[in-house]
């Protein structure tokens, strides 16, 4: 009885996740507190991105290691701002495209939260492939990068057309270009591989991870699809 009582409130926030993922989707559909979830929108997100990390913190022993993974996730959040800052003033990167207003505040034209969304993308789809994947394919540091920064893509081509909707960001003529999903592919494959090749990320992720990115998938989903 105490197994089954500790499995039930372990679940409880990953169920309170999905539900109010879903239910935001339907609010949007219905316009329902649209002022709110876009507010709520960016603390969401850095929300989700704490949550990840306070976990894979917690499940790892070692000081020195959990020192590594507070620079590496650091390193993610930093530089991946810096690449948007970069792409969204250059358009060299990911093609032309501007943020709307859902995502503030802005750092050099580009959302504060948006380090938080890398990282979470970063960490849901490593924990996929860390749980779900053959161990042949995850003995190998480049395989397993590929393979996370392909799941990396994958959200992408969801979450780009709801994010229009959702005034996230616009891209110019309304044409998502290829170059936006190579770029996602090269700068997630950088960070996934640093991870895995140098045994900062190397053991089970928790699994609360690839729930955020299945949440996180299923309400742009609803976006798409609803309105």
């Amino acid at each position: 009885m105490d197994a089954l009582n500790l499995k039930i409130k372990i679940s409880w926030p990953v169920t309170a996740l999905y539900f109010f993922l879903l239910a935001g989707g339907l609010w949007h559909i219905l316009d329902m507190f649209q002022g709110v979830m876009q507010t709520a929108a960016p603390l969401i997100m850095a929300f989700l991105s704490v949550w990840i990390f306070i976990s894979a913190l917690f499940s790892i022993e070692e000081i020195r290691k959990k020192r590594r993974f507070i620079w590496w996730s650091a390193g993610i959040i930093i530089l991946s701002l810096l690449v948007e800052i970069a792409g969204v003033q250059t358009g060299v990167i990911f093609g032309n495209y501007d943020y709307g207003k859902a995502l503030k505040p802005f750092v050099g034209g580009a959302p504060l939260v948006i380090g938080f969304a890398w990282f979470n993308m970063v960490m849901g789809s490593l924990a996929l492939i860390n749980n779900f994947a053959s161990d042949k394919l995850k003995k190998s540091a480049v395989l397993t990068a590929l393979a996370a920064a392909f799941l990396m893509v994958v959200f992408d081509m969801i979450m780009e057309p709801a994010a229009v909707k959702l005034d996230y960001w616009s891209w110019e003529n309304g044409i998502i270009p290829l170059q936006n999903y190579m770029a996602w592919f090269v700068c997630g494959f950088a960070f996934l591989y640093a991870g895995v090749r140098f045994k900062i990320v190397n053991g089970k992720i928790p699994k609360i991870a690839y729930h955020v990115y299945f949440a996180q998938l299923a309400y742009f989903l609803i976006i798409i699809i609803g309105k």
